[in-house]
C-alpha cells in the first residue's frame, strides 16, 4: 500500500470504494509492506466482510512486522497470507524469519521466493531451507523487469537447473508435496502450448486487474502506477493486443509479427511472452536476457521430465495435474 514516499489514507480508499461496479471481485494488499498500514487494513476489512461480491481478500507481505496479534486478525478475518520472500541479503538473512516461524506456520502455506535479475542465485538455497527449517514448500516468482542480462540469465539457468535436481532427488527418496509451484506452473504452460499451440497467460492487467495507488490513482497494474510513465491507465484507456484465440497478438519480447508464421522463437507457443508492462514499454525492443530464462525453464522442465518419466511417484503426479487442468478424466 506503499508508493514512494506516499501511504493510502482512508478517505482515499472510500473513494476508490465507492467506484467498484463489479459484481464479483477480490482484494490484494500490497507494499511496500502493507502491514505497515495494518490499522487501514482493518477499516477496509471491515467494509469487504460485509459485501457479498467480495470473494478473497489477499496480503503479500514480507511478514517481519508480524506479531500473534496481527495472525488472529488475519485468521479470524480469513485473509489469505502470503509471505514475500526477497532473499538472503535482506538484514539478517534467515534470521529474522526463524524468529517469526512460530507465526508463519499458522498462516502461511507457500512462501513466494522473489528471483530478480540482480540476485537469481539463492534459488536453490532457499527452496532447502524452507523445506528443511519451516515444512513448506515455496514457490518463485521471477521479477519480469526489462532488466535481465544473458549474464543474469545464464546464471538463473544453472540455479533452476538445480532446482530441479533438488526436486527430482527429493522425489526419489518419496518426499511427498515438494513440488515448488514454479515448476508446476511451467510444466503446465509448456502441456498447454503443445496441446493448444499456444498459451493464453495475459495476467488480466487492465481487464480484470486494476492497481490502485495511495493517491487513488489506478493502472493496468501497480508496475505502471510505481514510476512515471506515458502508459498509465487513465491516459492510455487501452485494451489489451489479443488475438481471436486469446493468445498475444504480438510477441512481448518484440520477437516476431502480428502473424504466427513469422515468429521464429522455438518456445512461441508456450512461453508467457512477458508481461503488458513490458509490450507496452518496449514494443521493438528483443529483451533477449528475458528469452534467455524462459528458454531455460523449458529447456530444464523437460529434461526434468525426461529423468523422471519411468519414476511412479512422478507418473502420479503429472496424473494428477493433468487431472485438474481437465485435460485427462478420472
Amino acid at each position: 500500500m506503499e508508493n514512494k514516499e506516499t501511504y493510502m489514507q482512508k478517505y482515499i480508499w472510500d473513494e476508490i470504494y465507492s467506484s467498484i461496479d463489479y459484481k464479483e471481485f477480490e482484494i490484494d494488499f500490497f507494499g511496500g509492506e502493507p502491514l505497515i498500514m495494518f490499522d487501514l487494513i482493518k477499516d477496509i476489512c471491515k467494509t469487504l466482510k460485509k459485501d457479498s461480491r467480495c470473494k478473497k481478500i489477499n496480503l503479500y507481505s514480507n511478514g517481519l512486522l508480524l506479531d500473534q496479534e496481527k495472525v488472529d486478525y488475519i485468521k479470524k478475518t480469513g485473509i489469505n497470507f502470503y509471505l514475500s520472500f526477497d532473499g538472503l541479503w535482506q538484514d539478517g538473512g534467515y534470521k529474522p524469519y526463524l524468529e517469526k516461524k512460530h507465526l508463519f506456520e499458522q498462516i502461511v502455506k507457500n512462501p513466494i521466493c522473489m528471483i530478480p535479475p540482480k540476485k537469481p542465485y539463492t534459488i536453490v538455497q532457499n527452496y532447502k531451507w524452507f523445506l528443511d527449517e519451516f515444512g513448506m514448500v515455496p514457490n518463485f516468482k521471477i521479477v519480469k523487469d526489462n532488466i535481465w542480462s544473458k549474464k543474469t540469465a545464464t546464471i538463473f539457468s544453472l540455479e533452476f537447473s538445480g532446482l530441479c535436481s533438488s526436486y527430482g532427488n527429493r522425489l526419489k527418496l518419496k518426499q511427498e508435496n515438494c513440488m515448488p509451484g514454479i515448476i508446476e506452473h511451467y510444466f503446465l504452460l509448456l502441456v498447454d502450448g503443445i496441446r493448444n499451440g499456444y498459451v493464453d497467460s495475459y495476467c488480466g492487467a487492465g481487464i480484470n486487474h486494476i492497481a490502485y495507488m495511495p493517491d487513488g490513482s489506478k493502472h493496468q497494474c501497480a508496475r505502471f502506477g510505481s514510476k512515471s510513465t506515458k502508459w498509465g491507465y487513465d491516459a492510455m484507456g487501452m485494451k489489451p493486443p489479443h488475438t481471436s484465440t486469446g493468445a498475444w497478438s504480438k510477441c512481448g519480447m518484440g520477437i516476431g509479427g502480428p502473424n504466427k508464421k513469422e515468429y521464429v522463437c522455438e518456445i512461441i507457443d508456450f512461453c508467457e511472452k512477458g508481461c503488458y508492462y513490458d509490450l507496452l514499454d518496449n514494443p521493438n525492443t528483443k529483451q533477449l536476457g528475458l528469452c534467455t530464462v524462459y528458454k531455460a525453464i523449458y529447456h530444464h522442465i523437460i529434461e526434468l521430465n525426461h529423468w523422471l518419466r519411468d519414476n511412479q511417484q512422478w507418473q502420479g503426479i503429472v496424473i494428477q495435474l493433468l487431472k485438474g487442468e481437465k485435460y485427462i478424466e478420472d
